[in-house]
């Protein structure tokens, strides 16, 4: 696939599912599916903030880090970072129109950087990040082992990287399961927990920590499925189709129920590199 018909992938994608949660969250910068523990009763944007707020504890942030985003969208979650750890947070995206969309929101407090460049090359000196991250973005990047790569070189020694991303739970490939998944995603490829584990070690990542979010970002998911109706109306004027709004409001609310036959698992990875 050629940079240009990627780009245009990833463009389609987020057009169909940016507007769609910007209006379902009040266009609060955040895109993730949200994660939530059992038996709580927070909405879905609760949800959000605390799947970011579980990535940051995994990079075991401190005031004063400079802490990389891949994959920043609109910047919600790296002004959340920077805000609850006074962090300097530098977001790196591809595509120009969300970059130019997350600069509208900035102030002048914000301690936040956004920065239009690819995951796979990386605009930044060697060692420059104590903490870098990836949240529900890795899945659109066609070579992975590249990314974590450029990963491993601007990250300082004894520095964190974890990556929240859909993960295919085995090795298949070409099954039709495997298939629709990644038609849903708009995905090239995914990898599995195996793989990135392999990858990291390759290049001076010592694996840290494995946590399965599925269930608890399924619990978010179903709170969207309300929003879609309140909002009906809204994403009709959007140019959404009714049977569309409806599959994507059956899938929110039958998740729990459907995830353990679908072959991937939402999944937080976590990796420390070596020191010298």
């Amino acid at each position: 696939m050629s940079d240009t018909h990627h780009t245009q992938r990833i463009e389609q994608y987020y057009r169909d599912m940016r507007s769609l949660i910007d209006i379902v969250t009040a266009q609060n910068g955040y895109a993730n599916l949200g994660w939530l523990p059992e038996h709580s009763s927070g909405d879905y944007q609760t949800a959000q903030r605390l799947l970011v707020r579980t990535i940051a504890d995994q990079l075991q942030l401190r005031p004063q880090f400079r802490v990389l985003e891949i994959g920043c969208g609109l910047g919600g979650p790296a002004r959340q970072i920077a805000t609850e750890f006074s962090c300097e947070v530098y977001g790196l995206e591809l595509l120009r129109s969300q970059i130019d969309a997350g600069q509208k929101t900035l102030t002048a407090k914000d301690t936040i950087h956004l920065i239009q460049a690819s995951a796979q090359a990386l605009p930044f000196p060697r060692e420059t990040f104590e903490a870098v991250y990836s949240l529900e973005s890795a899945f659109h990047y066609p070579d992975k082992s590249k990314f974590v790569s450029e990963v491993a070189a601007v990250l300082k020694p004894g520095g964190r990287f974890a990556i929240a991303d859909v993960l295919f739970t085995g090795n298949r490939r070409n099954g039709w399961r495997e298939r629709q998944v990644l038609r849903a995603l708009g995905a090239h490829s995914l990898y599995t927990e195996a793989k990135y584990r392999e990858a990291a070690q390759q290049n001076g990542l010592r694996f840290v920590s494995r946590t399965d979010l599925t269930s608890g970002v399924c619990r978010s998911v179903q709170k969207m499925a309300p929003l879609i109706f309140q909002h009906w109306h809204t994403l009709r004027d959007a140019h959404y189709a009714n049977w569309y709004l409806l599959a994507i409001a059956a899938i929110a609310k039958l998740s729990p129920i459907t995830y353990p036959i679908v072959p991937v698992r939402y999944t937080l990875l976590g990796f420390e590199k070596s020191l010298r």
